[in-house]
């Protein structure tokens, strides 16, 4: 017999802290906690990404000073390759769980409890803009592509 799976209300409520479980929160309280998460979810995973990717241009630069022995450029080189796509990848596992709590907001919204409509509203304008927006992962990606490229294009043209 399986152990039953508690709600996703129980979890988030597990998530807000002691309280959020005791009684039925007012009406707008259980959002602008999720929310709180969120942003706070948010801010944590743009720090994380951009300590990686600092240390990735780094090492980076580091492989151009002149005088390092022949294999050090280039696997210096290889080594900020990798740390950018590990940040890249971290970057995309903490967006996952940003959508997954701007979501449930966008629920709460749709639902009627809650009077505050931020995830609505942004929706609607982000919608509005058309396909001329770009993400920041798509954008990450593509600059990590063209980085990845230039790792055998500098091994190729530099002597």
């Amino acid at each position: 017999m399986t152990p039953e799976r508690p709600s996703d209300d129980q979890l988030l409520r597990g998530l807000l802290g002691p309280d959020a479980g005791a009684a039925a929160l007012p009406r707008d309280e259980l959002y602008l906690r999720i929310w709180e998460l969120e942003q706070g979810h948010t801010g944590a995973r743009w720090a994380n990404t951009t300590f990686f990717f600092s240390v990735s241009f780094a090492i980076f630069g580091f492989s151009f000073q002149v005088g390092l022995a022949e294999p050090l450029p280039l696997g210096a080189r290889l080594i900020a390759l990798s740390i950018y796509w590990f940040a890249y990848l971290l970057f995309r596992r903490f967006n996952r769980y940003t959508a997954l709590l701007r979501g449930y907001l966008y629920e709460l919204e749709r639902s009627g409890q809650t009077s505050v409509t931020v995830q609505s509203r942004a929706r609607a304008e982000l919608r509005a803009a058309g396909s001329s927006r770009t993400s920041a992962t798509r954008l990450l990606g593509y600059f990590g592509l063209l980085y990845s490229l230039s790792v055998p294009l500098l091994w190729w043209l530099a002597p």
